[in-house]
């Protein structure tokens, strides 16, 4: 058997990785278990932890990180995850451990792991967008053994950064094919998707955090203009999510928005399977809504130079 973790920070990442950890779980010879922590733990965002717990999966533990919304508690909240999973991989001992995308969480694992001399496997390396996420995805790509790039050209920029042909291989991107009825999606949202449903989901650029607020209200000026169905979903726990949320408070009162913490991946993807266009700077404007043909108003500098599908 061998044994491997995978440790979760977010709804993003796990959203997308689940089907592939499900059928981790069931190959007879590989041995998974989960680690939940970051954003999962937070309440204001939903308790996503209940979300990870419900696919069924082992857990091995959850991490409750500092709580804080500076880059500094980011870097203190990174430290300390460090600390915690050097202590539990060198306890279980794990073959290898699986990590996703750019968030601080997939860092602090490849850290631990490589320097324990621990297998690291990185979905989602060789993107390209316009924030930090760059420079923590090519430090996790160095720090990997074995690439699962989503693009022909994300497999060329990690062999370009000097990584051994035969350690990439070009999987695709993750995604979640596992949706949610019409039905039961419009009776958790309350809009009736025969009619213009729209999408918002924007974050904070991790460079611009000051102009986070400003940003958002000019989005929600825009929605509060256009008067159709509209479903907001709350941003991550980056610096400057704590006064977008604000800013999206103070629309609570209008009609034709619904706010949404968080959703469950697969009312998610419906939601981008039905809903008539998705707004924001999120990649599943670039990644997943093209699934499905909805298109993205994509705004900002975030997803600036990632490929479109």
């Amino acid at each position: 058997m061998k044994k491997i973790i995978y440790v979760t920070g977010t709804r993003a990442d796990f959203g997308l990785i689940s089907p592939t950890l499900k059928q981790i779980a069931v190959t007879t010879d590989l041995d998974l278990g989960i680690i939940i922590t970051g954003m999962h733990l937070s309440k204001k965002h939903g308790y996503t932890a209940d979300l990870v717990k419900a696919a069924g999966l082992k857990i091995i533990t959850e991490v409750k990180l500092p709580t804080g919304n500076k880059y500094k508690d980011m870097a203190v909240q990174l430290g300390k995850l460090i600390i915690r999973l050097s202590k539990i991989f060198s306890d279980l001992k794990p073959d290898m451990v699986l990590v996703e995308g750019d968030r601080f969480e997939a860092l602090g694992t490849a850290i631990v792991a490589s320097i324990l001399n621990i297998a690291v496997v990185h979905v989602s390396g060789g993107d390209v967008s316009k924030s930090i996420d760059d420079s923590i995805r090519n430090a996790i790509t160095k720090l990997a053994h074995i690439h699962l790039p989503g693009t022909d050209k994300s497999a060329e920029r990690i062999i370009k950064m000097g990584e051994e042909s035969w350690r990439v291989h070009m999987v695709g991107t993750p995604i979640n094919h596992n949706f949610s009825d019409k039905e039961v999606l419009e009776s958790v949202i309350g809009f009736n998707f025969e009619n213009p449903v729209l999408i918002v989901a924007q974050h904070p650029v991790t460079t611009e955090s000051a102009n986070a607020a400003e940003q958002m209200k000019e989005t929600m000026e825009a929605i509060k203009k256009l008067n159709l169905p509209t479903v907001i979903i709350y941003p991550n726990t980056d610096p400057g999510s704590k006064d977008m949320i604000k800013v999206i408070g103070l629309y609570k009162n209008l009609g034709n928005i619904k706010i949404i913490p968080n959703l469950p991946s697969e009312q998610f993807m419906s939601l981008l399977k039905f809903a008539r266009v998705i707004i924001g700077n999120s990649s599943a404007g670039i990644v997943e809504a093209s699934y499905f043909d909805t298109p993205c108003v994509n705004i900002g500098i975030r997803q600036e130079g990632r490929e479109r599908a």
